[in-house]
């Protein structure tokens, strides 16, 4: 038997759950959204409630809440490794948890403690005894059997209850009213990073509705950060802190732009974001700027290799882009070429216009595993991306399109792969193994220059 057999296995149970009918998930079906939250109540009581204990960082927002929930895991880390603070507020962190969706590579990669991802023998173990438990759930509960994404934060909770672990990081799915993480306690801290228009079928076509809808993780007595800076949105926020009797904090963090002579930006909102929350907490700032500063998540403008530059990122929509356009600036290179992916519920035309213009040549793919989400036919998206780059080409196959573009790229050019987590995620095994990962339990000291 293959070493990691039982982990293939469990990974294919979970995800051949969705062939189940009828099964209603959040991201395809939103006509009675509050039942999610009573279905993943009900599974969790099951378990024995595993949700209850921890200190809880919520962390929401249409772009960046990845990145924040990973700094502020990196700094929690930080401040355990470097041993209690005796001006700190903070006496009793021990073990620390963060859950993440979605994942780059492996589904491991979703539940990490103590800065490694859980081990494929232990989410085997976790699988294996929620089982059980969802074949209750099949014939007893009202809502029916608990979604993929479900299952998944019932096992983080579960792995977190396990290694007991004092503080737990958390990013929701989508949203947050009715986001599976929801279920929470009130956590010391619930952050929210921005708001943009993505997933407007389910969260609401303008951005006061999903502000709405981001607000949802406030709860009584806990405090709220901010990055957004529309006043109107700032309302929102407000009036659900009064609401429930919550504290909102907004940080300011204008945008300036990338410096033409330094090449540097002032300090990024989230990191600004990630300062305010923890030192609230009682961390202090050396520890804050050395954990943020060894944070890194896969796929995230990620520089996977060097000569010439290929850069991983999953940016989906134009809050994404638009960063990661300004990260492009701070690098040096001759030619870039973009190859892209998007799915047919992102906004197709904005996403291309922003990034076409400045490619010598646009490769146009479709990622091949995406779960409910549909790519983009290449041709089709080829057909728009020509209003704004006349080099445009397309390849059903995305490990064709990655072999054409190195066949023309000098040293001196930069490979953009984006528009897609999951085709990012597919490339980065042609660096790193998902082999590797499983056995080394983390995704970073396997890159090839």
């Amino acid at each position: 038997m293959n070493t990691f057999e039982r982990y293939y296995q469990a990974v294919r149970f979970l995800e051949g759950l969705s062939n189940i009918a009828p099964q209603k998930n959040y991201m395809t079906s939103h006509t009675h959204p509050g039942m999610y939250l009573k279905r993943m109540q009900y599974l969790l009581k099951l378990l024995g409630n595993p949700h209850i204990g921890p200190k809880y960082i919520h962390v929401t927002g249409t772009a960046g809440k990845g990145t924040v929930a990973n700094m502020v895991y990196q700094v929690l880390l930080e401040y355990c490794r470097d041993g209690l603070n005796p001006v700190s507020t903070v006496h009793d962190i021990s073990n620390v948890g963060l859950f993440t969706s979605p994942f780059p590579t492996t589904t491991i990669e979703k539940f990490s403690v103590n800065g490694r991802y859980i081990s494929p023998d232990e989410f085997a173990d976790l699988v294996d005894s929620i089982k059980p438990v969802l074949d209750v759930m099949a014939k007893k509960c009202p809502h029916g059997i608990a979604s993929y994404f479900e299952i998944c934060t019932a096992l983080a909770l579960l792995y977190f209850k396990a290694m007991n672990c004092t503080w737990v990081v958390l990013e929701v799915g989508c949203g947050g009213r009715y986001d599976s993480t929801n279920v929470i306690p009130a956590p010391v801290a619930a952050v929210i990073t921005n708001i943009g228009l993505d997933h407007t079928k389910i969260l609401g076509n303008t951005v006061s509705k999903i502000a709405y809808e981001k607000a949802g993780i406030i709860k009584k007595g806990c405090r709220v950060y901010t990055a957004e800076q529309r006043p109107r949105l700032r309302k929102i926020f407000q009036y659900e802190c009064d609401k429930v009797g919550a504290k909102l904090f907004c940080v300011e963090t204008p945008r300036w732009g990338v410096s033409r002579k330094t090449g540097h930006r002032p300090v990024s909102t989230n990191k600004a974001l990630v300062q305010a929350v923890l030192t609230d907490v009682g961390i202090s700032q050396k520890i804050i700027n050395t954990g943020i500063a060894k944070a890194k998540l896969p796929c995230r403008f990620e520089i996977i290799q060097k000569n010439p530059i290929v850069i991983l990122d999953g940016a989906h929509n134009d809050l994404k882009l638009f960063s990661t356009i300004e990260n492009l600036a701070l690098l040096s290179y001759k030619k870039l070429y973009l190859i892209i992916a998007l799915s047919e519920a992102k906004r197709v035309d904005q996403s291309l216009a922003l990034l076409c213009k400045k490619a010598e040549q646009v490769i146009c793919t479709r990622f091949q595993n995406g779960g409910h989400n549909r790519a983009v036919a290449p041709q089709k998206l080829a057909q728009k991306a020509r209003h704004w780059n006349k080099r445009v080409y397309s390849f059903l196959d995305p490990i064709r399109a990655l072999e054409y573009v190195f066949s023309i790229a000098t040293q001196d050019d930069a490979v953009l792969v984006t528009g897609s987590f999951y085709l990012a995620g597919d490339f980065r095994k042609q660096w790193i193994s998902e082999m590797a990962i499983l056995a080394h339990r983390t995704s970073f000291p396997f890159k090839k220059q």
